[in-house]
């Protein structure tokens, strides 16, 4: 998913029309990416007199196995009811119901973290650009932004719109995306299909100076993505997301216009992994294993280079990050030696994997 670099004939009623159809593919290619991870969120509570009802229901977006973001609205405070239970399905009404737990949540912000109970596979992990720090000449008001989520209780829907500023107080970002009950807590891209975060709320009215109430259209919110990185109650990357989400940032022409059709030259992620032996199969003597990561590029991309910033190493040798001739893959290879049983030291590899990739000619 490309940027932008748009066509001289944007006044021009073909071009025009050309620009809305580019950006209607790359809503088809966001929406192809990303359904898979977008949840539909309900909340059960059971009252103190044992009635069981729906307490709260939106949206959600997994951010890698088991881990679900979302807005903290659509849980109910703990001491209204005896219990809750959360149900997630991905990408459809007709998915398999999968339980959840709620982990963090702040509300002061309005997001909340969700844990699946059981692990999800899915080999398109998001991409993010961190909001306050990179490329900020791509995320300025005027981009294209999409939205996914349920909707009124429907299925599965995409909703296209624009980034309005950046400035309200609250810190989050104005949009005039659609945004019904149940679109809260849905993940909103940009048109490159980078995560840049979760839809909250929409204004519906306004109380003039002269107490007059005027209707209000296309004025929506979402929580910036920089806002989700940076609370310590989320913890985020943890060890779900860790080996799934990327960082790009990518070679963009710094013109104002640009056209949907073209990708960058370049881009460049960065990955984090961990890595830890702790087991100890010999009695007497230290013991060694040798582990693997492998990454694959972007679709149309290929690997040019793999570098690594160590974090914390303790007991690591062999250390290396390989890159396939024709750039297919790059695989990080280390050697962890753990102690014998009865002495019982670790060794780990902790580290970012710096990933630089080259689209395909």
């Amino acid at each position: 998913l490309g940027p932008y670099r748009r066509s001289a004939l944007l006044h021009h009623s073909m071009g025009h029309y050309h620009l809305q159809a580019l950006a209607a593919e790359k809503g088809v290619a966001v929406y192809a990416l990303y359904a898979p991870r977008t949840a539909k969120i309900e909340v059960v509570g059971e009252l103190f007199d044992g009635r069981v009802e729906l307490a709260g229901e939106g949206s959600g977006f997994l951010l890698g196995a088991s881990t679900i973001v979302t807005a903290a609205h659509l849980f109910p405070n703990s001491g209204n009811y005896k219990s809750t239970s959360i149900r997630v399905r991905l990408n459809s009404l007709s998915s398999t119901k999968l339980d959840a737990r709620l982990g963090a949540i702040d509300r002061d912000i309005d997001l909340a973290m969700l844990s699946l109970q059981t692990p999800i596979a899915d080999k398109h992990c998001p991409i993010l650009y961190p909001s306050g720090d990179t490329s900020p000449e791509v995320l300025q008001p005027g981009i294209t932004l999409f939205t996914l989520g349920f909707p009124l209780d429907k299925e599965l829907s995409i909703a296209r719109g624009i980034l309005s500023n950046k400035n309200d107080p609250s810190g989050e970002w104005q949009t005039d995306l659609t945004l019904n009950p149940g679109n809260s807590g849905g993940p909103v891209f940009n048109a490159y299909g980078h995560f840049l975060g979760v839809a909250v709320r929409r204004t519906r009215a306004w109380i003039t100076s002269a107490g007059e109430e005027l209707d209000v259209d296309g004025v929506s919110y979402f929580v910036p993505t920089e806002k989700l990185t940076a609370n310590q109650n989320f913890n985020l990357p943890n060890s779900d997301v860790e080996d799934c989400w990327s960082w790009v940032s990518a070679d963009i022409d710094a013109a104002p216009l640009r056209d949907v059709s073209e990708k960058a030259l370049h881009l460049s992620s960065m990955q984090l992994v961990s890595m830890t032996k702790d087991d100890h199969p010999v009695l007497l003597s230290s013991h060694s294993r040798q582990y693997e990561r492998t990454y694959q590029p972007a679709e149309g991309y290929k690997f040019t280079s793999c570098d690594l910033e160590p974090i914390s190493v303790n007991h690591a040798h062999d250390v290396v990050c390989n890159v396939t001739p024709e750039g297919d893959a790059a695989t990080l290879e280390v050697k962890l030696t753990s102690g014998p049983a009865f002495d019982q030291w670790r060794g780990w590899y902790h580290a970012r994997v710096n990933l630089q990739q080259l689209l395909k000619q």
